[in-house]
């Protein structure tokens, strides 16, 4: 069959892509855990300065959503690009379908 190597090859991208979209959802998703947990600490801190202990909560879940907001982006480029090698590969898929239902003279 013609084109099936073409098509293969947009499957398995367009695969790859949602995988990559489903690590960026789960980043972005511990990114607004980590964030609303560090907000919490933080706003604790504020109110409760005399203790240690939740300006040490304060820091550590603020250096965690740092981590987070870093991984996020990282997802996401990922994603992005993921996404573009999918398109690509289905006009190269379509391009190759297309020299068979209309054949150049």
């Amino acid at each position: 069959m013609p084109c099936i190597d073409k098509t293969n090859r947009w499957e398995d991208k367009f695969t790859a892509w949602a995988d990559a979209d489903a690590d960026w959802e789960t980043a972005r998703a511990t990114f607004y855990v980590a964030s609303a947990l560090a907000a919490g600490a933080c706003a604790a801190a504020g109110f409760t300065w005399w203790t240690g202990a939740t300006a040490a909560a304060c820091a550590t879940l603020g250096a965690a959503a740092a981590v987070a907001a870093a991984e996020k982006g990282a997802a996401a480029t990922k994603q992005a690009n993921a996404f573009d090698d999918q398109m690509n590969a289905y006009l190269d898929m379509l391009n190759c379908i297309a020299k068979y239902v209309r054949p150049e003279t």
